[in-house]
């Protein structure tokens, strides 16, 4: 079964125990910008390409937090 793309947006970083600013950095170092992540260009394939376990917890708080319907 695939699962569905989410949009990423800035608070699924904090939900994953992350913070902005460090996110900054990593968006950097992974070719993304910040900016596509304020606009709604940023997804769960998106990240899930990167192959980094900080990437995977955004992704899972993203997922619990549509799963659970408050996206």
């Amino acid at each position: 079964m695939s699962r569905k793309k989410l949009v990423i947006k800035p608070h699924h970083i904090h939900l994953a125990g992350l913070c902005i600013t460090g996110a900054r950095p990593w968006f950097a170092h992974h070719n993304l910008e910040m900016a596509d992540l304020r606009r709604g260009r940023i997804t769960t394939e998106t990240l899930a390409a990167t192959g980094d376990a900080l990437a995977q917890r955004v992704i899972d708080a993203a997922r619990k937090e549509d799963e659970d319907g408050r996206q």
